[in-house]
């Protein structure tokens, strides 16, 4: 393309760009504060880093030769993609989240020319940043630190201990807040059943109820098991993440990384809440951190690895527990498992023996064995949240063109009046009332309304999981009305568990957070961090700058998190504990970039001898 025609495309979609700031800035004010004055100095501005960025070949880095022709494709390439994909995405999630519905983008002609003028100013903006960033870390490096340098902040058991003890005082004063714990969410189902109240149910994981029995089993009572728990239960994730830490420094990661990793476990909110929260979520947390560090391992040194057998069973068996502590990390697993002998073709037959071995332990344990002794499975309704909103959905806006068998077989299969309690953003009022007897006739009405329906099909799959993948929604969602941390004791089913906290003026502090109006969670850039639709979006940050770097390979430990994240989308979430897994890895989301990195300088070394 000629230098002239490329100008004439940068000063339109120059133009575009401030269309798209000036709607996100003032769409909702009156016309008249929109293209005003600042609409001049935004245009000028777009101008000069488009001239820097887009006729740049080194991308506005003065550094590059002319020789890197090639490499300045390959980075215009993937950051073309990031930018469409992102501004593509946020532009459904943006209607989504305020109409529920798709109809502001291809509700008419007008709805979507728009729609796509403004998208396409979003993405350059994107295309700018983003390819600059991409460009300027093309030829950064990280130089390796001397493995023996910090006697206390090194890979030895001396600093094992000592970060365990540091993570666990930091989340005392949190235990002192709460105290005796946090008994919400499943914890009286699983007292039912240890109380044999109620059948063993494999709805919540056995594993877990299991860890539940014991701890209320030495406490002897329902408020001194509480406080057990949450003592057994912060000893054990604060060991987990500062094992996590210790391996890091087995790896030689570089010293600031460790740093932001022990400052993220030890000082985040999140990981002092959760740690006295009786809930399988948590420890799920604790398992995928081990799993992830340790397929970190794997990919920064895999003839290493491979050579010890203690690391393979330890992978396998940190794989296993993850797979165990919820019912639907075994699909993830799977799912991680088969994308990683995709991408692993140089140790492929190890990939599968690994990731094999783990599926079959678990799937054993988790089906025959549960299957053998009796106890119930999952219930149907929590497999079917996505089917069910969809039907719902198609029920309540097209009752009236519906025919008498649809109708008929909605009203058996939902015995409610389905158009009240549909809720866009959660399936507990539709999914509950569902039954194994009519299974049949569900499927059956969801493939026929299927292909008569497939906009409202959309519209209620991309809405149940809006929270997931759209960081821009807010807590308490209007919709769903579930707290963003439900940190508080449940007072009905008899259980006599009462709140004495020892620190009241910081559990205000922890219980503002819970509800997400904390000065962390409304200041700019923080309010993102804690948002449970980031990390999915961090995790594609890190895979697009492991292919800018060409490391594809070092996206094999993210592979676990995304595959949890892709399994949640089918049975959706509606509050952060489900999400807690994937931000409490946070540290090594960034350990990974710098894993990438550090393996370009040695490649470099190597060229130059």
């Amino acid at each position: 393309m000629k230098k002239r025609h490329l100008q004439a495309i940068h000063l339109m979609f120059s133009f575009l760009a401030v269309g798209a700031v000036n709607e996100y800035l003032f769409g909702s004010y009156p016309s008249d504060f929109k293209n005003g004055f600042l609409s001049v100095f935004l245009f000028i501005g777009f101008v000069c880093l488009g001239k820097t960025t887009v006729f740049n070949k080194s991308g506005g880095n003065k550094n590059n030769s002319t020789t890197a022709d090639a490499s300045f494709r390959y980075i215009h390439n993937i950051t073309v993609f990031a930018a469409i994909f992102t501004a593509v995405v946020f532009g459904i999630g943006t209607s989504l989240y305020h109409t529920n519905s798709l109809g502001p983008i291809i509700g008419s002609f007008p709805n979507f020319l728009r729609s796509m003028l403004y998208t396409a100013g979003v993405a350059y903006i994107l295309y700018l940043l983003i390819k600059r960033v991409l460009v300027w870390f093309k030829d950064a490096s990280i130089n390796m630190p001397d493995k023996n340098r910090w006697r206390w902040f090194g890979g030895n058991p001396r600093s094992l201990l000592l970060w365990w003890a540091v993570i666990f005082l930091c989340w005392f004063p949190a235990f002192l807040a709460y105290f005796p714990g946090i008994f919400s969410y499943d914890i009286p189902k699983q007292l039912w059943q240890i109380n044999g109240l109620a059948p063993i149910n494999a709805e919540i994981p056995i594993l877990h109820t299991f860890f539940v029995w014991v701890a209320y089993t030495i406490g002897g009572t329902n408020q001194a098991g509480t406080m057990v728990y949450s003592i057994i239960q912060m000893m054990v994730m604060s060991f987990i993440f500062s094992y996590a830490l210790y391996s890091l420094a087995k790896m030689n990661t570089h010293f600031w990384v460790r740093i932001i990793a022990l400052l993220w476990f030890a000082l985040s909110p999140f990981n002092a809440i959760f740690s006295l929260i009786q809930n399988q979520d948590v420890l799920l947390a604790g398992f995928l951190v081990l799993s992830v560090v340790t397929l970190i391992d794997f990919v920064s040194n895999p003839d290493g690895f491979l050579t010890s057998k203690y690391k393979m069973i330890r992978l396998v068996v940190f794989l296993v527990l993850f797979s165990l502590m919820r019912n639907n990390a075994l699909y993830a697993l799977i799912i991680a498992g088969i994308v990683a002998i995709f991408i692993y073709k140089q140790y492929r037959k190890h990939v599968i023996k690994l990731f094999g071995s783990a599926i079959i332990i678990a799937w054993v344990l988790t089906s025959p064995v549960v299957s053998f002794l009796g106890w119930n499975s999952v219930l149907t309704g929590e497999a079917l949240s996505v089917p069910a909103q969809q039907i719902a959905l198609v029920a309540t806006n097209n009752w009236e063109n519906l025919n008498q068998w649809e109708q008929q077989t909605i009203s058996r299969v939902f015995p409610l009046n389905i158009s009240q309690s549909y809720n866009p953003r959660i399936s507990d009022p539709i999914k509950h009332v569902l039954t194994a007897e009519n299974l049949g006739y569900f499927w059956q009405l969801w493939f026929r309304l299927l292909p008569k329906y497939p906009i409202e099909y959309t519209e209620a799959f991309l809405t149940l999981n809006l929270p997931l993948w759209f960081p821009d929604a807010a807590y308490p969602d209007r919709f769903s009305q579930r707290r963003y941390i439900e940190d508080w004791v449940i007072e009905w089913g008899g259980f006599e568990i009462q709140r004495q906290s020892k620190l009241p003026w910081l559990l205000e502090y922890y219980e503002s957070f819970a509800r997400n109006e904390s000065i962390l969670q409304i200041s700019p850039v923080l309010r993102t961090i804690t948002s449970i639709g980031t990390p999915i979006w961090v995790i594609f940050s890190v895979v697009v700058f492991a292919l800018t770097k060409k490391k594809l390979v070092s996206v094999i430990p993210l592979l676990l998190p995304a595959s949890l994240w892709l399994t949640f989308l089918f049975g959706p979430v509606s509050n952060v504990r489900y999400m807690y897994p994937l931000i409490a890895a946070y540290p090594l989301y960034i350990a990974i970039i710098a894993m990438v990195m550090a393996k370009t300088v040695k490649t470099q070394k190597k060229r130059t001898k």
